[in-house]
């Protein structure tokens, strides 16, 4: 009897839903592809997803942030890295940082952490007791973080949150280089402040780079002839890439990771590709390392031009971290990897 109600009776009647896999969107238009929104972020979510990039920078799907007293997470990094900036803007060398006792270092760092905290005291709705709780936060980091630096060799820092455009596939896309240091021989060490979970270096190999900001800064500077015009960039007696390190700044945790040349110029932490233990196995040399970007970096660009957008995730842990799932329905069975 329960099989003659009419809710069964209609849906036993239903129509069969047609089924349609798109995973081509229509290709960027030639004269729309340098204006693509996102910086360097569209290649890496190209690399990523396919269809995250499609989603999140030519849909422009955005997930609503919570809106939170204090600060979060991201806020605090910005806040480190303007200090950062105005630190390096008053200590402009090793040979400065070395200059310096620990009394002139601290008021250095006092004085950039009051005024980076400054930016953040409207915003943060915690009143003036919250900002100088982080201002001293902020101080004791860098505090620490230039200890680290003092057991480099010798530096310049050529360029500070720097800004150029990065020429890669048919795309151009705007960036911003946290710092370009000037090492002893004349050449570029570009520097990536992270304030939150670890890179590694293991995410430069891969014909899908998972992060490939420092490695597209390192090509843009290298499109710029050695950075010998690469105008705000970097000075003009900046001769090329030597090394891209990561500049972890966290209390009780900082310290560098990354590969060079192999010369050993820029000092613990970094070294040289063929003795990096991630990457070793697959690069020779530096220079074998940059033929890798040369080709994989303009295929991501190409295929997020062309409308290249699958539910194609690298590896299970981002969609872990993604919230584009209602929009993929990734969970329904489509387009999941095996």
């Amino acid at each position: 009897a329960r099989a003659g109600l009419p809710a069964r009776v209609i849906h036993a009647a239903r129509p069969r839903l047609e089924e349609l896999d798109d995973a081509r969107a229509p290709a960027l238009a030639d004269a729309g592809a340098e204006s693509v929104p996102g910086g360097v972020a569209v290649i890496e979510n190209q690399a990523k997803c396919p269809f995250r990039a499609f989603a999140l920078h030519r849909l422009n799907a955005r997930e609503v942030e919570p809106n939170e007293q204090g600060l979060g997470a991201a806020e605090r990094g910005s806040l480190l890295h303007h200090a950062l900036q105005l630190v390096w803007e008053k200590i402009a060398s090793s040979a400065q940082l070395g200059e310096i006792g620990a009394d002139e270092q601290r008021a250095i760092v006092d004085a950039a952490a009051a005024q980076a905290a400054r930016r953040y005291a409207v915003s943060s709705g915690c009143g003036a007791r919250f900002g100088r709780v982080q201002a001293r936060w902020v101080a004791d980091t860098l505090d620490e973080w230039l200890r680290l630096e003092r057991e480099r060799g010798e530096f310049s820092v050529a360029g500070l949150e720097a800004e150029t455009t990065v020429a890669v596939g048919g795309l151009k896309l705007a960036c911003k280089i946290d710092r370009i240091d000037r090492l002893a021989g004349g050449a570029a060490a570009l520097i990536d402040y992270k304030t939150g979970a670890p890179e590694t270096v293991r995410n430069w190999a891969g014909p899908r780079p998972q992060s490939p900001q420092l490695p597209l800064y390192a090509l843009g500077l290298e499109q710029d002839g050695a950075a010998a015009d690469a105008g705000d960039v970097a000075d003009a007696s900046v001769a090329g890439v030597a090394a891209i390190v990561y500049g972890k700044v966290k209390r009780g945790d900082c310290g560098f990771s990354g590969v060079g040349d192999g010369d050993g110029e820029f000092g613990p932490g970094v070294s040289a590709v063929e003795a990096s233990r991630s990457l070793k196995n697959d690069f020779g040399d530096w220079e074998a390392l940059f033929a890798h970007w040369r080709r994989a970096l303009p295929a991501l660009a190409d295929e997020f031009s062309a409308g290249v957008a699958r539910v194609d995730p690298y590896r299970p842990e981002v969609c872990a971290r993604c919230n584009l799932h209602t929009l993929c329905r990734i969970d329904a069975g489509q387009g999941r990897r095996s």
